[in-house]
C-alpha cells in the first residue's frame, strides 16, 4: 500500500508497520493462538487501526505514544479473545 501511494519502494519501507498489522488481523477476529481469520475481519480491523492512528496524528499524540496505545488495544483484544475461549470451553 506504501508503495503504491508513493510511486516507489524501498527495501525498509515497511519497517515498523509489524505492530500495526499484527493488531489489525487480530482486532479482525484471527486469534494468536491458533484459528481461523477472515479477509473481512481483517479489513474492519485495519480500519479501526487506521482511524484511530488518525485521530491520534490529528490529536498531535507522538508516534512512541501512538505505538503505546496500539500495543495495549493489541493486549486487550488478545485477553478478550482468551477469554472467549475459556467461556465457550465452560
Amino acid at each position: 500500500m506504501l508503495s503504491a501511494r508513493l510511486n516507489s519502494s524501498e527495501a525498509v519501507a515497511g519497517i515498523g508497520y509489524e505492530l500495526t498489522v499484527i493488531s489489525a488481523v487480530v482486532i479482525g477476529g484471527t486469534s494468536l493462538f491458533g484459528g481461523i481469520g477472515s479477509v473481512g475481519g481483517t479489513v474492519v480491523g485495519a480500519a479501526l487501526i487506521g482511524v484511530l492512528q488518525n485521530g491520534l496524528q490529528f490529536n498531535n499524540v507522538s508516534s512512541y505514544t501512538q505505538s503505546i496505545v496500539i500495543g495495549l488495544i493489541l493486549i486487550l483484544a488478545v485477553a478478550f479473545d482468551r477469554w472467549l475461549k475459556s467461556r465457550v470451553r465452560r
